[in-house]
């Protein structure tokens, strides 16, 4: 018996690719017939449909405090110290009974009853226990809850996360939905039909609750679950189990694309490298090689004829000449046969394009596997197989090819897929980097499934820097996908932007362009950065470990900030010494997704009541504490007046995770308008929060009307008016849901959570909002008073491609006639706009000199032109205060200290203050209360140039200082 070794043709390319993939959406509607009656469905391209909670909000909330279903380590911290230990613990310990008596022992702090818990998951790795628990509620498994620990071998909890729905109530209906109902609504919007689907039915064909969010309150439906698959596509679906209604349906399947024409071109070079882990058949005996390419054949075995299918133990090679997207072409394994020489098995009889390609694809698929299992010894479990699914062209139109799509992609653990792999010019299927991307994408996969309460992973930038900085460590080269097109045809580089640089210094929200394989650099970015000051071994150490921390989040800067966090965790381990904290808060900080951003989206403030009476209004906010080995220990109240323009700063009292302490009690009525900063312990730099607030304190309340109900209402619509105003919850449609909610609606108030706004409808596939104009008319007011002020909340939702305004009039003779008070026009798209704000209105202004009250009305009068893009109002909870006291400086005087022109600008706009400011300093600052640029001046000015040119669209906060004055306005800037 001989010793072998299996060499093999392999490409191999020093440089490598990456896809950028701009995906217009493609909402669609469609209808379901179901018992509770039509069920409209609208879904995006990746054929998705979310549960209302699981929308990615669109607010700045720093409003609210934990939700009531959430439950961390910082409720039990006050009674064990910063960090809490359990004893030491290892690979031997009964993990499940110590997370269940940590649950027991601290009942009365979380709320938790562990008999009503399921062990899901047990790891022992990387020294530390990973222990999640899902609800089950009298036997039925719950979705969306989970109670995780991680736990270090000192005994430390370093995570602590629990989602547990302790008011589950469920109607005595058995569930009446047949089979076949549960697959036509699990389907239904997919590209094939039902026979082209596998259909399993999970959790041993038993439904589960679903938390059901709606106007605010959960309620609870009993679903099943189906994993809808086939070679290509791989989604689960939750059908309500009683209607047969689609709940929500998830696309598995994360996707690359480049299209054009292209023409033919010699092929890349080739190396001769070893093959492990496949099978040959010789002589009808099977022989396998070890994972080095060594394989034992029988004396005498040179000159037989051998078979393969280059199919082992972690990759299977499935080949066909035309493969649909819906999968419904049978699909072969590949199939190579060759000759055995004196030196063992040389795949090399049979080098065609294609036979290349597929081979690498195997070469670099079981490399990949080792790689990770090298990492992580207990990942090895979920690795088992990764079918690779190769499509091969027909030779002749490797000639020229119009339109054809080039594509790798994973289905989670399913398979890794692609089209076009084997073209001479587009180089998919030869490039490492690709295939090192696409598992990544399976890794994120089999992490998320097993580890995040929602089985899957939500941020979908976040998915692909995770895809891009596996293959980035793989290769140890932050040039993934380099050089995707053959050598001559550099042109369709820039023609299909196919380069990602993971060495970069983009930054935090300056980056976006909503578009994830771009948006994603900034997290890679911090990544490498990582890499290159700790080394390669420990960066791939870290970040791996990090990934089982499943950090993630439906708005993408906490998603971020929750990698910061997750990094830092898994470098400390839960031993509480922070190795390599500096380097890691460098290379975060760096890209600006470091701590800053971490107590940014951390940060909460449930707002300050109004007050009547004039007293010091107290302030309360919350700031949980952060797995740093420094916390925030000074945080600010920024506040000025209707009397006074200029900012003053309270320090307030720290107790544990909350800060305290009271605006003064001032001496007459007075509108307070006030922010909050954080002072970083690192560097000492003042973060802002996100929100502005405002405050009345002396002010009696005249009238209110939450807007609840359409009672004494009217609504207006002009000829042809079309999706006018409507009394409903706060609800948008330009993502894959019916009716999700845009933001909490206890954003600004405690009503039930209706609201006024203007309607939406799809139309051909899409979103469609207020065409003409709507008019909203008050019910009559009638108060008395000196001074009134009308207070409301508005939210404004839109695209910079569409124009539209909302004005405000008030009446004084029952609406016979009407001033205009207020108006808004041409908001532009910037998440600073897309929040509640409350706004008010100065009435005496504008009643005359003998101001009747008697008979008053208020209308909105909504005008859009939904040619293109979107316009949608929202107005809720509006009310009139009072003040005996004329003379307050108002906002609008605040504002008109400044006059910028113009406003929009899109290159250079000029302020004019009203008088001559002495080294006036002048800072921009973003939404999110970044500094974007600071311009301190010597001179005195009276007017200034603003050079705007690199800024992007957006609205953002002027703030210009000079001596103790300061003067603050917003700025609009459109590209």
């Amino acid at each position: 018996m001989n010793m072998r070794y299996i060499n093999f043709l392999l490409i191999t390319l020093l440089s490598f690719f990456s896809h950028i993939a701009i995906a217009e959406t493609n909402m669609k509607i469609f209808e379901l017939q179901t018992k509770d009656g039509i069920q409209k469905i609208q879904i995006q391209e990746r054929n998705e449909v979310f549960l209302p909670q699981e929308i990615i909000s669109i607010s700045n909330a720093d409003i609210k405090f934990n939700d009531k279903y959430t439950r961390s380590l910082s409720q039990v911290r006050k009674n064990n110290g910063r960090f809490v230990n359990i004893g030491a613990v290892d690979e031997n310990t009964d993990i499940e009974t110590v997370c269940r008596n940590f649950l027991e022992k601290n009942y009365d702090q979380l709320s938790i009853d562990h008999n009503n818990l399921q062990l899901k998951k047990a790891e022992f790795a990387g020294n530390r226990w990973y222990v999640i628990f899902n609800q089950i509620h009298n036997g039925i498994s719950v979705k969306s809850s989970s109670v995780r620990f991680t736990i270090a071998k000192n005994g430390n909890i370093q995570t602590f996360e629990a989602t547990y729905f302790d008011d589950i109530t469920l109607s005595a209906d058995k569930p009446s939905v047949s089979t076949l109902e549960c697959k036509k609504a699990a389907i239904i919007g997919l590209p094939s039909s039902e026979e082209n689907y596998n259909f399993k039915r999970l959790n041993n064909d038993s439904p589960v609750i679903v938390p059901y969010l709606l106007n605010g309150k959960y309620s609870y439906r009993l679903a099943y679950e189906y994993e809808v698959t086939n070679m290509i596509e791989f989604y689960t679906a939750l059908v309500d189990a009683k209607t047969g209604a689609l709940l929500s349906r998830y696309n598995h399947t994360n996707e690359a694309f480049a299209k054009g024409d292209v023409y033919n071109n010699p092929n890349a070079p080739l190396v001769n490298s070893p093959i492990g882990n496949a099978t040959f058949s010789i002589a009808g005996k099977n022989y396998i090689s070890n994972r080095n390419g060594s394989i034992d054949l029988p004396a005498g075995s040179a000159n037989k004829q051998f078979t393969t299918n280059l199919s082992g133990k972690f990759a299977k090679m499935y080949t066909t000449d035309k493969l649909a997207k819906d999968g419904s072409t049978q699909i072969k394994p590949y199939s190579f046969t060759g000759t055995v020489n004196d030196d063992g098995i040389n795949m090399i009889g049979k080098t065609d394009n294609f036979d290349e390609v597929v081979r690498t694809l195997y070469y670099h698929t079981n490399f990949i596997h080792d790689y990770i299992t090298n990492i992580d010894g207990q990942f090895n479990a979920y690795l088992t197989e990764f079918p690779c699914i190769v499509e091969l062209l027909p030779a002749s139109s490797l000639e020229k090819i119009t339109g054809i799509t080039f594509n790798a992609f994973s289905s989670g653990d399913k398979s890794i897929s692609f089209y076009a792999a084997n073209h001479n010019i587009i180089l998919i299927g030869r490039l490492p980097s690709v295939i090192y991307h696409e598992y990544g994408h399976s890794i994120n996969y089999v992490m998320y499934s097993n580890w995040s309460k929602h089985g899957r992973m939500i941020s979908s930038t976040c998915n692909e820097a995770l895809a891009d900085i596996t293959a980035a460590f793989a290769l140890d080269s932050p040039d993934i996908f380099e050089n995707a097109v053959a050598p001559g045809y550099e042109q369709y580089l820039s023609r299909y932007n196919l380069t990602r640089n993971l060495d970069n210094d983009y930054t935090y929200p300056e980056i976006l362009i909503h578009e994830c394989h771009h948006d994603s650099q900034v997290l890679s970015g911090a990544l490498w950065d990582l890499r290159k000051a700790i080394g390669i071994e420990m960066a791939e150490l870290i970040v791996h470990f990090a990934r089982r921390e499943a950090p993630d989040a439906f708005t993408l800067d906490a998603a971020l900030a929750n990698w910061f966090e997750a990094v830092v965790k898994a470098a400390d381990g839960g031993m509480g010494e922070f190795l390599y904290f500096d380097e890691i808060l460098q290379a975060f900080d760096r890209h600006k997704i470091g701590f800053n951003l971490l107590a940014k989206t951390r940060f909460e403030h449930k707002g300050t009541d109004d007050s009547e009476d004039l007293i010091s209004l107290p302030i309360v906010a919350q700031l949980p504490e952060l797995y740093m080995p420094k916390q925030v220990e000074e945080v600010f109240v920024n506040y000025y007046t209707n009397w006074d323009s200029e900012v003053q700063t309270i320090a307030l009292t720290k107790n544990g995770d909350t800060y305290e302490g009271k605006l003064p009690k001032p001496d007459k009525v007075t509108r307070y308008y006030y922010y909050f900063t954080m002072k970083n312990p690192y560097n000492g730099e003042l973060i802002r929060s996100p929100r502005n607030h405002i405050a009345f304190v002396g002010y009696k309340k005249l009238y209110e009307n939450n807007c609840e109900t359409i009672a004494n209402w009217e609504v207006t619509n002009e000829n042809n008016t079309e999706r006018g105003w409507i009394n409903k919850e706060p609800t948008y449609a330009f993502v894959s849901s019916p009716e999700a909610l845009l933001s909490p609606i206890v954003d600004h108030t405690t009503g039930q959570g209706k609201c006024w706004r203007t309607g939406y409808e799809v139309v051909n596939y899409a979103i469609k909002t207020l065409h003409s104009t709507s008019t909203l008319t008050s019910p009559t007011i009638t108060f008395s008073g000196e001074y009134p002020i009308f207070s409301y909340y508005y939210y404004l939702l839109n695209t910079n491609t569409y124009s539209g305004s909302l004005k405000i009039e008030f009446s004084f003779d029952n609406g016979q006639t009407w001033v205009l008070a207020k108006e808004y026009s041409k908001q532009v798209h910037f998440p600073e706009a897309w929040t509640w704000k409350r706004d008010f209105i100065h009435i005496r202004k504008f009643a005359g000199e003998n101001p009747n009250y008697s008979n008053m009305k208020v209308r909105f009068v909504a005008f859009g032109n939904s040619t293109s893009g979107y316009f949608t109002f929202f107005v809720d909870d509006i009310a009139i205060y009072n003040t005996d006291t004329p003379g307050s400086i108002d906002v609008d005087k605040i504002v008109n200290n400044i006059t910028i022109s113009p406003n929009p600008a899109s290159y250079e706009a000029e302020l004019k203050f009203n008088r001559e400011l002495i080294n006036p300093e002048i800072n921009v600052i973003d939404a999110l209360g970044n500094i974007i640029y600071s311009i301190k001046t010597d001179g005195n000015y009276s007017t200034f140039p603003l050079n705007v040119n690199n800024l992007e669209s957006g609205v953002y906060f002027l703030q210009i200082n000079s001596g103790k004055t300061t003067l603050q306005t917003n700025l609009t800037v459109v590209k």
